[in-house]
């Protein structure tokens, strides 16, 4: 989308000042005219896709670029794509759908630039399903995270341990977590987001990955009811954070 976006406004003559990378917030000029543009929905893949989506629809219907990127306040974010989990806690607690090596190299990023504390990852990997991308997984995670959480996403009919110590191995390639110094494989994904929370520190951002808007587990003889948005909600309860 950014590739999308440059050679699009290039041709048009209109050029993007954005400010950060978290939050589509900055200007766009187009002749004599400047815009400011501010746009609800977070995180910096969505900052690529709007930009590119304002310059299209600009070019399709023919409508000023500033007058488009008006609309941009009124965009609602996608339930479990880059939500903000906020009870008051000193910590960000984010959950987003991210679960291939791919998302994962467009997500952290752009946070570990930001954060002033320590970037920590939840996340495990489908079972039955592609077993290579696995310790791909775990090296991109321990690259960029200053702690690693391997939990339950939905294991199927494979041992749940065995799968989480299939994305442990790569991430214990990187040389950077390791069992001492941050890199915990809990198969229960509720308990694996209490230890998380429990060992945040103020300034900290945590990342639930994988599960989002999904609303089970599935294990080999039974598929788990399961909210992971409200989950993190009570795992914040129980510490004290209340829901505003």
């Amino acid at each position: 989308p950014y590739l999308l976006a440059d050679k699009i406004a290039g041709s048009k003559g209109i050029s993007f000042e954005l400010e950060g990378s978290e939050k589509l917030i900055g200007t766009v000029s187009a002749g004599s005219g400047t815009i400011a543009v501010e746009s609800p929905v977070s995180g910096a893949f969505n900052v690529y896709n709007i930009t590119a989506a304002l310059l299209t629809v600009s070019q399709i219907t023919q409508l000023p670029i500033q007058e488009v990127a008006g609309k941009t306040q009124f965009l609602a974010p996608i339930t479990g794509r880059m939500t903000p989990i906020c009870q008051g806690q000193p910590f960000e607690v984010i959950v987003d759908y991210a679960h291939t090596p791919s998302s994962f190299e467009t997500i952290f990023p752009p946070l570990k630039k930001r954060v002033t504390g320590r970037l920590i990852a939840l996340f495990g990997s489908g079972g039955e399903r592609d077993i290579k991308k696995r310790p791909e997984q775990g090296k991109i995670a321990a690259h960029w995270c200053d702690m690693v959480f391997l939990a339950d996403e939905d294991p199927r009919g494979e041992d749940p341990q065995t799968l989480l110590e299939m994305i442990a191995q790569g991430a214990r390639t990187e040389g950077k977590v390791s069992e001492e110094t941050g890199l915990y494989l809990i198969p229960n994904r509720q308990e694996a987001i209490r230890k998380a929370f429990s060992l945040a520190r103020e300034g900290d951002i945590i990342l639930l990955l994988g599960k989002a808007h999904e609303n089970s587990i599935i294990y080999k003889d039974y598929i788990m009811p399961y909210d992971e948005i409200k989950e993190a909600q009570n795992a914040l309860v129980e510490m004290g954070f209340k829901s505003r």
